[in-house]
Parts: C-alpha cells; sequence; structure tokens
C-alpha cells in the first residue's frame, strides 16, 4: 500500500513539473511525449488504488485526463507541420480538424482558423453566441484568428475551461510560428527563381567559381562570349581563357576574393576560338554559412568600347569635338567643329543663342527653349532628342545633352553635347512603323489572335475571331469559353488553361470544333503571359483553320482505302466485267461525292458508254454514243492529256458545241473526266460529273480519278486476259482430238496390214516365204508399238 501510494505520489510530482513546464511554453516534443505516458501510467494506477474515495479518484482523473486530451491535441497538431512536403492549405485543414480534439466535449466543439484572408472550417462549424476566440499575430500584426464553439446548449455552461484558453494561444502560437515559416520559405523560393531568372537572362556574362577556379555555372551570354557552349564551359578553369601575361594577376586577384574582398579589374583574354577580347571583370564571394564557397563573376565585355574610348580621347583632346557652351552672363554660345558640322555652317560661323534656335524645327525648337530656361533658372539638366534643319536644308535628328553650372547661386553657364543621331532615331522611327505595320498585320491576318485572363474571360480578341461567333471585338469582352462554345469544348478549352498556367508551357492542339458557321478543323498555339501588367498569369493564343487541309487528308485516306479494296478484293476479282465496272462506277462516286460516273470506249472516233452509275441507279447512260470527232477542242484533249478537270463547264473552251449536243440536256455543270491507257493509247474515259452548279477539283481528286481510270484499264486488261485463256484452251482441246484420231487411223491401218500378210503366210506353200512375211509382221508390230 505505501509503495503504491509513493509512486503515485512521484508520478503526481512528475506530472506538476511537467505541467508547469508547459504553461511556461517550455516543454519539448520529447517531454511531451513523456508527459502523455505518464498522464496514462498514473490514471492506470489510480484505478487500481482502494484507499481513494470514488469522488476524489474521479475528479484526480477527470483532471489528469483533461490535461492528456490537451496536450494530445498539441503534439498531434505539432506532427502535422512535421509533414513539409504538403502545401499549407492542406496542413491547416488537417489542424482545424484536430482542434476540437483538445477540449471538454469534442463531439460537440467546431473550430474556425481564418489567417491571411483564407478560412478553414469543420465541417458543423457555424456562427454561436457562445465560443471562444483568438487572435494570430504576425510580426505585430495580426494576420488572423482561430474561433472555437459548443454546438450543444447543454454543454454551453460547462465550456471553455481556464485550461482551454491556453490550449487555444498555444494552439495560435504554433499556426503563427508555421505561418512565418512557410511565408519565409515562399519568398526565399520566390527570390531563388528571380535571382535564377536575372542569371539566365542578364545580357552581360555571368559565371560561378569553385574555391579552385574551375566553372560550375554560367548564363548564355557567357558562352556567346566565350564562342562555346554551356556544357563546355562547365568544368573549365578561368585561366584557359588568359592571356599568359595576365595569369599572375587574376591569379592574386581570385585569392583575395576567395579570402572574402570584392574585386574588379580589366583583363585581356581569348575566346574558345582564339579570338582577343578586354573584359571588365566584377568578382564576388559566394559565402553560404559564414564561409566562402566559391566566386561569382560578372564580366563586360569593353573592347569596342576601350577602342572607341581611346579614339574619343585622342579627339577630345585636339578638337572638343561635339560640344557647345552658353556663356549666360555675356550671352555667347560656343559651337565646336563637329557641332558646326552637324549644322553645316562654316568654320567660322559665330553662333548666336537666337540663331542656333532658329536651326530647329518649331516642335523642336519649343522643346529646347523650355529645357534652356529651365536649367539657367532652376538648374535642372536635359537630355532631348531634335530634328533641325541645317543650313543647306537637310533635316537632320540630334540628341541635345545639357546641365548648368551655378556659382554663388546664379548659373554661369550651360554647356553639354550635341550628337548626331539621325540614323538612329530613323531606324527608331522605322522600327514604330514596322510596329504600326505589325499592327494592321494582326488585324487583317486569317488567323484567330486572342488574350485571356487567369478567369478565362477573353480580354484581346482580333475582328477575325469575333467575326467566327458573329460578335464585335467589343461584344467579345469578358466573355468565357463558356459562353461561345458547346459544354464539352468549354469544358476542354478551359483545362487546357489551367494546365498551361500551371506549368506555365506553351499547349498546341489540333481539334474539330463547332462554331455558328458550322464545324471547323483549328491548329491552336497557347502560351502563358506572365509579364504582362494587369494581366497576370494571362493565355495568348494564336489559332488557324485548317479545315480545308484537315478534309484533304480524310478524303486522301478515303480514297486510299477505295483503291485499297478495288486492287485487293477477292470477290470483286472473281465477279464478272459487268459487276466489276459497276463497283468502281458506284465506289467512285461516292468517294468523290459526285452526282455521275460513267464509263466510255472510243471506237472509230466515237464513244460508247458501257456503265452508267447515276445517284444511285445503273446503266441510264448505256449504249449512248458520242461523235467524239465534232468536238474538237475536247478530242484534242483527250488525245494529249491523261485528265480533263473542268469546274464549270460554261466558262471552258474545251467543251464548245458539248453544251448545247450533250452537257445541257444531262444537266452537267462540272466535270472531271480521265482517259483509260492501254497499250500506250486512249481506249475510252471514266466520267465524273456534277450536276446543275460549278465545282472546284482539288489535286487530290484528280490523282485520285486517274487511279480510278487505271484500274478501269486493269478490269479490261484482266478480261482480255481471261478470253484469250478461254480460246487457247479450246484451240488446245480441238489439236487434242485431232490428234487422238490420227493415232486411231494409223493404228487400225498398221493391224489391217499386218492382218493381210498374216493371212498371205498361212496360205504360202515356201517356208523361205512363210518366213519372210512372218518378219514383216514383227516389223509392222514393233512400229505400232512406237507410234503408241
Amino acid at each position: 500500500m505505501k509503495s503504491s501510494k509513493s509512486e503515485n505520489k512521484r508520478l503526481s510530482q512528475k506530472i506538476d513539473h511537467l505541467l508547469k513546464e508547459l504553461d511556461r511554453d517550455e516543454l519539448s516534443i520529447e517531454s511531451k511525449k513523456e508527459l502523455r505516458n505518464v498522464l496514462n501510467t498514473y490514471a492506470r494506477s489510480l484505478k487500481t488504488e482502494h484507499y481513494y474515495e470514488a469522488d476524489s479518484r474521479d475528479e484526480v482523473l477527470h483532471q489528469y485526463s483533461e490535461r492528456l486530451k490537451e496536450m494530445s491535441c498539441l503534439y498531434e497538431i505539432l506532427d502535422v507541420f512535421q509533414n513539409e512536403g504538403s502545401s499549407f492549405d492542406e496542413l491547416m485543414q488537417k489542424v482545424v480538424s484536430i482542434i476540437p480534439s483538445g477540449f471538454y466535449a469534442p463531439a460537440n466543439t467546431e473550430a474556425q482558423v481564418e489567417i491571411d484572408n483564407k478560412v478553414y472550417q469543420t465541417p458543423g462549424y457555424k456562427e454561436l453566441p457562445v465560443g471562444l476566440s483568438t487572435e494570430i499575430n504576425s510580426e505585430a500584426r495580426k494576420v488572423g484568428g482561430i474561433t472555437v464553439v459548443i454546438s450543444s446548449p447543454k454543454q454551453v455552461d460547462a465550456a471553455f475551461f481556464s485550461e482551454e484558453k491556453k490550449l487555444l494561444e498555444k494552439i495560435s502560437e504554433i499556426i503563427q510560428v508555421n505561418y512565418d515559416k512557410f511565408r519565409i520559405r515562399d519568398s526565399l523560393n520566390h527570390r531563388e527563381l528571380h535571382y535564377r531568372s536575372i542569371f539566365e537572362n542578364n545580357p552581360d556574362p555571368m559565371f560561378w567559381l569553385d574555391k579552385k577556379g574551375f566553372i560550375k555555372e554560367a548564363n548564355e551570354a557567357m558562352a556567346e562570349r566565350a564562342q562555346c557552349s554551356k556544357e563546355e564551359l562547365k568544368g573549365m578553369h578561368y585561366q584557359a581563357f588568359l592571356e599568359p601575361e595576365y595569369v599572375d594577376k587574376v591569379n592574386k586577384t581570385f585569392n583575395e576574393v576567395i579570402n572574402g574582398a570584392i574585386k574588379k579589374y580589366e583583363v585581356h583574354g581569348r575566346t574558345f576560338k582564339g579570338n582577343r577580347r578586354i573584359l571588365s571583370i566584377t568578382n564576388i564571394p559566394l559565402i553560404f554559412d559564414g564561409r566562402v564557397e566559391g566566386v561569382q563573376a560578372i564580366a563586360k565585355d569593353v573592347t569596342d568600347f576601350k577602342k572607341t574610348e581611346g579614339l574619343l580621347y585622342k579627339t577630345y583632346k585636339l578638337a572638343r569635338m561635339g560640344t557647345w557652351e552658353l556663356d549666360v552672363p555675356n550671352d555667347t554660345l560656343y559651337w565646336s567643329s563637329i557641332t558646326k558640322e552637324l549644322h553645316e555652317v562654316d568654320d567660322d560661323y559665330e553662333p548666336t543663342l537666337e540663331a542656333a534656335l532658329n536651326f530647329y524645327k518649331p516642335e523642336s525648337r519649343e522643346l529646347v527653349t523650355d529645357a534652356v530656361n529651365r536649367a539657367v533658372q532652376e538648374g535642372e539638366a536635359f537630355d532631348l532628342e531634335l530634328e533641325i534643319i541645317t543650313r543647306k536644308g537637310n533635316e537632320r535628328w540630334i540628341r541635345a545633352v545639357g546641365e548648368a553650372e551655378f556659382h554663388e547661386n546664379k548659373c554661369v553657364r550651360v554647356y553639354g553635347s550635341t550628337q548626331d543621331i539621325d540614323h538612329r532615331k530613323k531606324a527608331q522611327l522605322k522600327s514604330e512603323q514596322s510596329k504600326r505595320l505589325l499592327e494592321a498585320i494582326l488585324a487583317n491576318t486569317e488567323s484567330l489572335v486572342f488574350v485571356k485572363d487567369a478567369q478565362g474571360r477573353y480580354k484581346l480578341v482580333n475582328e477575325q475571331f469575333a467575326q467566327i461567333f458573329g460578335l464585335s471585338q467589343d461584344e467579345m469582352q469578358n466573355k468565357t469559353s463558356a459562353d461561345l462554345f458547346d459544354e464539352k469544348e468549354a469544358f476542354h478549352s478551359a483545362a487546357e488553361d489551367r494546365k498551361i498556367i500551371e506549368t506555365g508551357k506553351p499547349m498546341v492542339d489540333r481539334s474539330w470544333v463547332s462554331t455558328p458557321s458550322g464545324m471547323r478543323f483549328y491548329f491552336s498555339n497557347k502560351f502563358p503571359l506572365n509579364n504582362v501588367p494587369g494581366l497576370e498569369n494571362a493565355i495568348g493564343g494564336i489559332v488557324t483553320d485548317i479545315t480545308s487541309v484537315k478534309q484533304a487528308e480524310l478524303r486522301a485516306q478515303k480514297q486510299r482505302e477505295t483503291i485499297t479494296y478495288l486492287a485487293t478484293d477477292k470477290d470483286l476479282a472473281k465477279s464478272n466485267l459487268e459487276t466489276k465496272l459497276k463497283t468502281i462506277a458506284r465506289i467512285s462516286a461516292n468517294t468523290l461525292n459526285v452526282d455521275e460516273v460513267h464509263i466510255w470506249l472510243i471506237e472509230d472516233e466515237k464513244m460508247r458508254c458501257i456503265c452508267s452509275y447515276d445517284n444511285g441507279s445503273y446503266q441510264k447512260m448505256v449504249g449512248h454514243v458520242i461523235d467524239i470527232y465534232k468536238y474538237p477542242n475536247y478530242y484534242k484533249e483527250i488525245k494529249n492529256n491523261r485528265v480533263i478537270a473542268i469546274s464549270d463547264v460554261y466558262a471552258d473552251d474545251r467543251t464548245e458545241g458539248l453544251i448545247d449536243d450533250f452537257i445541257k440536256s444531262q444537266n452537267i455543270g462540272a466535270l472531271l473526266d480521265n482517259s483509260i491507257h492501254m497499250s500506250g493509247s486512249p481506249m475510252g474515259l471514266v466520267g465524273h460529273n456534277v450536276l446543275g452548279k460549278p465545282r472546284v477539283w482539288e489535286q487530290d481528286e484528280i490523282m485520285f480519278a486517274e487511279a480510278i481510270a487505271d484500274q478501269v484499264a486493269q478490269v479490261f486488261a484482266d478480261e482480255e486476259r481471261q478470253v484469250r485463256e478461254v480460246e487457247i484452251r479450246e484451240s488446245l482441246k480441238e489439236k487434242e482430238i485431232l490428234l487422238a484420231e490420227i493415232h486411231h487411223r494409223v493404228k487400225n491401218n498398221l493391224a489391217v496390214v499386218s492382218s493381210m500378210m498374216q493371212l498371205q503366210a498361212y496360205k504360202a506353200e515356201d517356208p523361205e516365204l512363210t518366213k519372210k512375211l512372218m518378219d514383216s509382221v514383227l516389223r509392222i508390230k514393233v512400229m505400232a508399238n512406237i507410234h503408241d
């Protein structure tokens, strides 16, 4: 009994100590685990004690179980924030679901956390009169708050002990700490991306060196200046690019940078291909955790600048060219010789301020007068691009730069330089003209151009895009895909937009789209627009209507299937000539989508129809004869060319004469005729007719019609071959009968001769004669055997 009481007392003291640490917020995660284990042990011990009064034991158990519940809640919340792979939103949703578990009646407790204008709630949360709230603060400002409510009226009076208020405050502190951590992490990630973008897109060469001087990373500008690829640069030592006389100097400077100094110097080096360059390099130590781990270098190619600087120095030293100076008190103006040359005046010309201003065009004169006055009165410098008319009447753009010098608060002079920018300015104006021209081209291009904001609303479309839907460009403003397309296409478009925004990558798509003008096949190129002020996460798109290309592709596929069937179908190959020709005419008409197909034979300058297909019926024109020699233009075309493609029969001289004699009566509007060639000459033709209207024949349709003519020629060739085979078999049969008859007669004749000689031998009385006759009989039998 004493031992049990002593152990309980020790556990009680341990719990009190841990709870005090908890109240002071000094409890580590390990201590919190220990507290939970101690509370569980103590609770089990109390249940086994008999000397405690029942009420007293229940009260102690209740007290510690409540504290254990609070500790478990805090511990679970701390565990949630250990999952660094999840987003802050995901973690907060888990946290808000855990909060009720730390309160007196978890089943009837609901919680809400509001932070950074985002709200997270348990499913049954709603505003109630009785609740417990606390603020979430970050950097001395309120960023949100936590609210806990009791949804059961019976438990309202028992709600919210003082320990639970402390619990809510500790939860607030945990959320605040992790909110700051995530915010700092996001800020660091953003800065890293920003720095990486600056590094990669910087027009000046940038590269990183390790502590031994080997290149670890370089941007595209560095690779371009070094005349090699970025991959080739990696692992190379900086000495590989130095002229020998600069190696020691740079080595010394590099060591100083490794020791923490920032150094800027000029050096002569050479590219990967051996070209000499002059570089101005700034070296900055890369410091991590207080230690220098490498060097970042920024280089500027000053080769041309150095050459120019040398020339300018000599020029300015000798002539002060391109300068001017206004002596304000004396109202005198000085021009250097080059300034005079720009104005095309003589070397001895003495300018006055009034005369100098008169060289400027009126609009430029007003600007430079105002600028000089402000410089004299307020000391304001100026840098203007102006247009002058020289003494010889030439128009020229110049750049006038000036500043004032004051003495005892009075302007004593205004001085500056005059630069000839005529070529650059005209190039700039030409560029602006090109821009406007590009805008005009964009407005008149057949492609559809659009820009959508992050919500999928159209903010910019060209006129061609708006016309597809029968709207104006203004009416298209703020419409979405759901307003323009059916549900399936709108869903597909919205899904593409989300993917482009999430990945930051363009997307190419080809698809049929239902429009007010019918189904169209579009090739679309969508791309993200991330750097447009006011249109963050916007999407741009250029869409090209390739319906005609897609239709041609579908036609070609259908044509290939048709030709393959006609050439390989075994059942068709076994059928008779009439069935083959009817099948070819029907399938050809369906494939080319024409009304009629006729197959003609040319016989003695006449064409006779031997097969006809007319919108589902056969043999309408069979037997019809045309005297083709009456129509010389058409006849010449048939003899000289394999194809006659006429889009409008009434506007083509090849149908001269045929219109009145044949075309009008048949209501033909367009025709596509292909000659059937056998043994190198035309023996007939296959005619495809469209009734009642013109039609433009595509190149693939003309080629398909030629293939159909070849199929017909093959059918005729096969038929001719089969006829010849029958004739040959009949001829062979006649020869076999003749040979059998000849054989029979020869055999009979030999037998008669043999019998007669045998009778003669039997009647002869002379033995010698009998012997000779029998020898002859034997010879005749031998001949008969040989004949067999």
